[in-house]
């Protein structure tokens, strides 16, 4: 899967997200949008309702399936789930 493919699945799944978040909440679809930390747009259930709609879309998609719940990336912002791009590149790197 290339980095594309998995960018095009974070954006629906921002799409998703974003249709429960108030206006001046949502998220932008870039590479440089923050998920997790400072400056990012989302509180802790917002995020976990993105990454699980993701989890379900890398499922569904490429029948691949993540834990990115884990404690360890959900507590660093400096991790996996800091920015679309992290976590693209996250990905890209476990499907190898």
């Amino acid at each position: 899967m290339e980095q594309i493919d998995i960018l095009t699945l974070i954006y629906a799944s921002i799409d998703e997200t974003n249709r429960q978040l108030p206006v001046d909440g949502r998220l932008e679809k870039s590479p440089d949008t923050l998920l997790l930390g400072d400056g990012s747009q989302l509180d802790s259930l917002s995020l976990i309702t993105f990454v699980v709609a993701f989890e379900e879309a890398l499922e569904q998609t490429h029948g691949a399936r993540y834990n990115l719940l884990d404690e360890g990336f959900l507590g660093n912002p400096e991790g996996p789930l800091k920015s679309v791009r992290t976590l693209a590149t996250f990905v890209e790197q476990m499907r190898g």
